[in-house]
């Protein structure tokens, strides 16, 4: 044979062989992104991401990151939204290194873990991103502890990649946790969040207290991260171990005192007028005052119950204490108002029945001096019933 010839036949083998070699490699690399807390309230139980990179595109566009969590300002702002139960969140795009800017200047930690997957399971993922960027598809109802950015991730592996799939085992810190259990306290307490937690304990009703299986503490996208460090596909490991792409550098400081420390004033200021007569008359109006808050409390916890937005507003028993008559007191009249503070002592004892019994967990930390406050207030009246 002619040289000429053998080394144009060892080039066609050769570039044969590397042809089969790579056939089954991919031209996308996956990874889930977990982002940690920051100093926003929306941003207080962090955020999870997919990052998509394709060899075959060129310019930024290449490294993608695919984010459940936009809001829809069309729609008003989120408060309005939140308010009237409508609080659309879509999915779109963004660089890669527009989110390194975006956690850069928030001084947020991030990381990262590689997807172990083979070329079908890869653009199985990819073409399932692509069909819910349509816009028919892209919208949903944000729920903070059912259906989030988190959560999203969690059914797109499991939709992609069918039964072969077992996500990894979490440890939530105790072993019948809840959803309340895994998230307010613990992520408020460590960034002084007080008056957020106070606000989510009272909104968040008995649905977040029961027991969470392994698949729903995946909404939090620490327990989504440590779920996929155990997973596996087909017997083998889902994911690379992780790599911390940013460190946290938030200074969390507290700024401002704790809700309980306001609100031992009520019932000192409403036992005052059991002790001096003379100021008996400022203690029950004060009282009244209080318990017209606690009113007006109940009726947006009823609110929003009702309007049946988010699973976890339901069955909310906070309006046990927070009883929604309570902001009409003052109107109801001197005959009637023994009965009615039989009927509100009633309720009180309730909270405690229902706290030991575990169906709901209440913030009775930070609420007992409204009860004691509205205990002064009742009491008093059961020798006139």
């Amino acid at each position: 044979m002619k040289r000429p010839l053998f080394l144009l036949y060892s080039f066609v083998l050769i570039l044969a062989l590397s042809l089969k070699a790579t056939a089954g490699e991919s031209h996308y690399r996956i990874s889930i992104l977990t982002g940690g807390p920051g100093e926003e309230l929306w941003e207080t139980f962090g955020h999870a991401c997919i990052r998509v990179i394709d060899s075959n595109v060129s310019g930024p566009r290449h490294d993608l990151v695919y984010n459940y969590g936009f809001f829809d300002a069309a729609n008003g702002s989120i408060g309005h939204q939140f308010v009237t139960g409508r609080v659309k969140v879509f999915l779109d795009t963004i660089t890669f290194g527009e989110l390194i800017v975006e956690y850069t200047d928030k001084r947020r930690a991030l990381t990262e873990q590689e997807l172990i997957l083979s070329q079908s399971q890869k653009e199985s993922i990819v073409s399932y991103l692509e069909n819910n960027l349509r816009p028919q598809n892209r919208y949903y109802e944000y729920d903070a502890f059912f259906d989030n950015c988190t959560t999203r991730i969690r059914d797109m592996l499991y939709a992609t990649l069918g039964k072969s799939l077992i996500m990894g085992t979490v440890s939530p810190g105790k072993k019948h946790a809840t959803v309340r259990d895994v998230s307010i306290d613990p992520y408020c307490n460590a960034q002084h969040k007080p008056w957020f937690a106070l606000a989510l304990h009272l909104v968040y009703g008995s649905p977040i207290d029961r027991k969470m299986s392994n698949d729903d503490a995946l909404f939090l996208p620490i327990l989504l991260s440590q779920s996929l460090r155990g997973a596996t596909i087909d017997g083998h490991p889902l994911a690379k171990d992780s790599l911390q792409l940013m460190q946290e550098k938030i200074n969390w400081r507290s700024s401002s005192a704790p809700p309980v420390a306001l609100f031992w004033l009520f019932p000192f200021l409403s036992a005052v007028g059991l002790v001096a007569r003379r100021f008996s008359s400022f203690s029950r109006y004060f009282s009244l005052f209080v318990c017209t808050i606690s009113g007006v409390i109940g009726c947006c916890l009823l609110y929003l119950w009702l309007i049946d937005a988010e699973p976890g507003w339901n069955n909310n028993l906070n309006i046990l204490w927070a009883f929604p008559l309570n902001a009409l007191v003052l109107l109801i009249p001197k005959r009637l108002f023994a009965t009615y503070s039989c009927i509100a002592l009633c309720a009180l004892g309730l909270v405690f029945v229902v706290q030991l019994s575990g169906f709901q967990v209440f913030p009775l930390l930070s609420i007992s001096p409204l009860l004691l406050s509205s205990v002064f207030l009742f009491a008093p009246n059961l020798r006139k019933s």
